[in-house]
């Protein structure tokens, strides 16, 4: 979960149920039972959970967590108007567990960032190490294409809407689909774009 103090929290679910599909499906079914008949109220049932790393880097309030379908990288972006990049890795030799590091900071958004997408499979660049392509969605009214280590977009900017922001983004199948305070959902060709040189 993202927060007002520029911070990340990844929780510990694992308390409540091993996570696999099986058990997944349990507990979404225990917390839709909870939920009354009148949609406007919730039983009230809380539990208690513990965060298992906070991570740090942004410069204000977060608004967008997403993990990466690998489950290897976290994806945020905020009102400091950048998208960054998180990593699960291994501890040093000297303690055992996994940490979660900044690897990446995408500038080039001039106004907040709202969201973002993973791009898989992400398209690989010669030697450089691979880590996710991502698409960020911002207030400047543009959608942004991303391929960490370059800080840079790997494209221009996608302009389109009639609007100030664009709210939302998602990529499924080669195709990125934006949506803005115009009302308006477009469509933009994800390997068209990926060909073009800035």
């Amino acid at each position: 979960s993202g927060t007002v103090f520029s911070e990340i929290v990844v929780w510990d679910i694992s308390q409540e149920v091993k996570v696999d599909e099986e058990s997944l499906d349990r507990l979404v079914q225990r917390w839709l039972a909870n939920i009354t008949a009148d949609t406007n109220s919730i039983k009230a049932s809380r539990i208690r959970r513990t965060s298992l790393h906070r991570l740090k880097g942004h410069l204000g309030s977060i608004f967008s967590v997403h993990f990466s379908p690998c489950g290897q990288y976290i994806a945020t972006t905020s009102d400091d108007r950048t998208v960054r990049l998180f990593q699960l890795q291994p501890m040093d030799e000297s303690k055992s567990g996994t940490n979660w590091n900044l690897v990446w900071t995408g500038w080039g958004h001039t106004a907040r960032v709202f969201d973002v997408s993973f791009v898989f499979p992400s398209y690989d660049h010669g030697d450089e190490p691979s880590h996710p392509t991502l698409v960020s969605a911002g207030e400047d009214g543009t959608a942004r294409i991303w391929s960490p280590p370059q800080t840079k977009e790997v494209t221009y900017p996608l302009r389109g809407h009639d609007c100030e922001s664009v709210w939302t983004v998602d990529v499924r199948e080669g195709i990125i689909v934006t949506g803005g305070n115009d009302g308006c959902v477009k469509l933009w060709d994800l390997n068209s774009r990926m060909r073009r040189d800035i």
